[in-house]
């Protein structure tokens, strides 16, 4: 398996967005009505990067390194993808980054998402929590 990304760009907005859908629509709706409007008004294909499996486009992913940390505010991969260690990989992959920087990786997870138990599994632990997500983190001391 090749896990590749690329750039998005404008042109990708259909594909992201349904998407972004089809990763999230079910947990956000346990929460609060989900709102079909709110990807593309925070849409900015410069953020975001395409997950590419044997040059399949598959997820999207974006990673922000800010002062202190690397911050993962999206890691989507399509449902029909998931559970092929597709998500651990490029997970691994952003905590050697970290690692390499010493910057701990952030992330946020709704409570009713089960990709946290991916987090935990990877080091990651809940360091805050608001009325609908966990603020998790993993240390760049810590071993995954």
């Amino acid at each position: 398996m090749k896990v590749q990304f690329r750039q998005a760009t404008e042109a990708d907005f259909d594909f992201l967005n349904k998407m972004h859908a089809a990763c999230l629509k079910e947990h956000v709706e346990r929460i609060y009505p989900w709102n079909p409007d709110l990807f593309g008004e925070t849409f900015n294909p410069h953020l975001i990067r395409v997950v590419l499996v044997d040059q399949i486009e598959v997820g999207m992913l974006q990673l922000l390194q800010c002062v202190g940390e690397l911050y993962l505010g999206n890691l989507l991969i399509l449902p029909k993808f998931q559970n092929r260690g597709i998500g651990t990989l490029i997970l691994q992959s952003i905590l050697e980054q970290g690692q390499a920087l010493n910057l701990p990786v952030q992330l946020q997870v709704l409570k009713q998402n089960p990709a946290k138990r991916l987090y935990e599994r990877l080091g990651f632990i809940s360091v805050e929590e608001t009325k609908t997500h966990y603020i998790m983190q993993c240390s760049p001391a810590l071993k995954f």
